[in-house]
C-alpha cells in the first residue's frame, strides 16, 4: 500500500512537472510574440481602480510613440489617448470591462512623446478570471497615419475645385440635394 501510494504520488509529480514545462513553453512562446511582434502591443490593467495602466507594452509601441518602456508603464490609455477620442475610448473600455463585448476593433489617436497625434488601428481583447471579472486588456495596433491622411487628400480631391480650391461641382450638388431633402422633411419652404 506504501509504495502504491509512493507510486501515485510519483505519477502526479511527474504530471505537474510536465504540465509545468508545457507552461514555461507557451509563456516563452507568448513572450517572444508579443516582444517581436511588428506592430504595438500592450497589456493594460482593467482591474478596478487601476485606471487603465500600461503593465507591459513591446519595442515596436516604443518606437512607434517615441516613449521608453520605463514612461509608458507609468502612464494609463487615457494619458495617451488624444483628447477628442478620450470619450468613445472610455466608453469602449467601459462596454469591454463590463462584459458587454470581449473583443472590439477602432481607430483613434495616440499622443506621441512629442505630443503629436499618431491615428492607430486598435484591436483589443479582454482577459477575464474564473468569476468572469476583467483582469487586463491586451492590444495589437498599428499606425494608420499615412492611410488616413490618403483617404482625406482623396476626399479633398474628389470634393473640391483643384484650381481653386472651392466646392466642386459634384459636392455643391449633394449638399443642393441635401438641404432640398431637409426642408422637405421638416416642411419647411426653401429657395435658392
Amino acid at each position: 500500500e506504501m509504495l502504491e501510494m509512493y507510486a501515485t504520488q510519483a505519477g502526479i509529480a511527474i504530471d505537474n512537472a510536465r504540465l509545468a514545462g508545457r507552461l514555461r513553453e507557451s509563456e516563452e512562446a507568448f513572450r517572444l510574440a508579443f516582444e517581436n511582434a511588428p506592430f504595438g502591443m500592450s497589456i493594460v490593467d482593467f482591474t478596478p481602480g487601476s485606471a487603465g495602466r500600461f503593465l507591459r507594452v513591446n519595442e515596436a509601441m516604443c518606437r512607434m510613440l517615441g516613449y521608453s518602456r520605463r514612461e509608458l508603464r507609468e502612464r494609463s490609455i487615457g494619458d495617451i489617448t488624444h483628447e477628442d477620442d478620450r470619450a468613445a475610448d472610455v466608453e469602449a473600455i467601459r462596454s469591454a470591462v463590463e462584459g458587454e463585448q470581449d473583443r472590439y476593433q477602432l481607430e483613434k489617436r495616440y499622443l506621441r512623446a512629442d505630443g503629436k497625434p499618431v491615428w492607430v488601428s486598435l484591436q483589443p481583447s479582454v482577459v477575464r478570471d474564473n468569476a468572469g471579472t476583467a483582469l487586463y486588456g491586451i492590444s495589437q495596433f498599428e499606425d494608420v497615419s499615412d492611410r488616413r491622411a490618403e483617404h482625406q487628400e482623396l476626399t479633398r480631391r474628389a470634393t473640391s475645385d483643384p484650381l481653386t480650391g472651392l466646392v466642386n461641382r459634384a459636392s455643391l450638388g449633394e449638399r443642393i440635394d441635401a438641404a432640398i431633402h431637409e426642408a422637405r422633411r421638416s416642411r419647411r419652404p426653401g429657395a435658392l
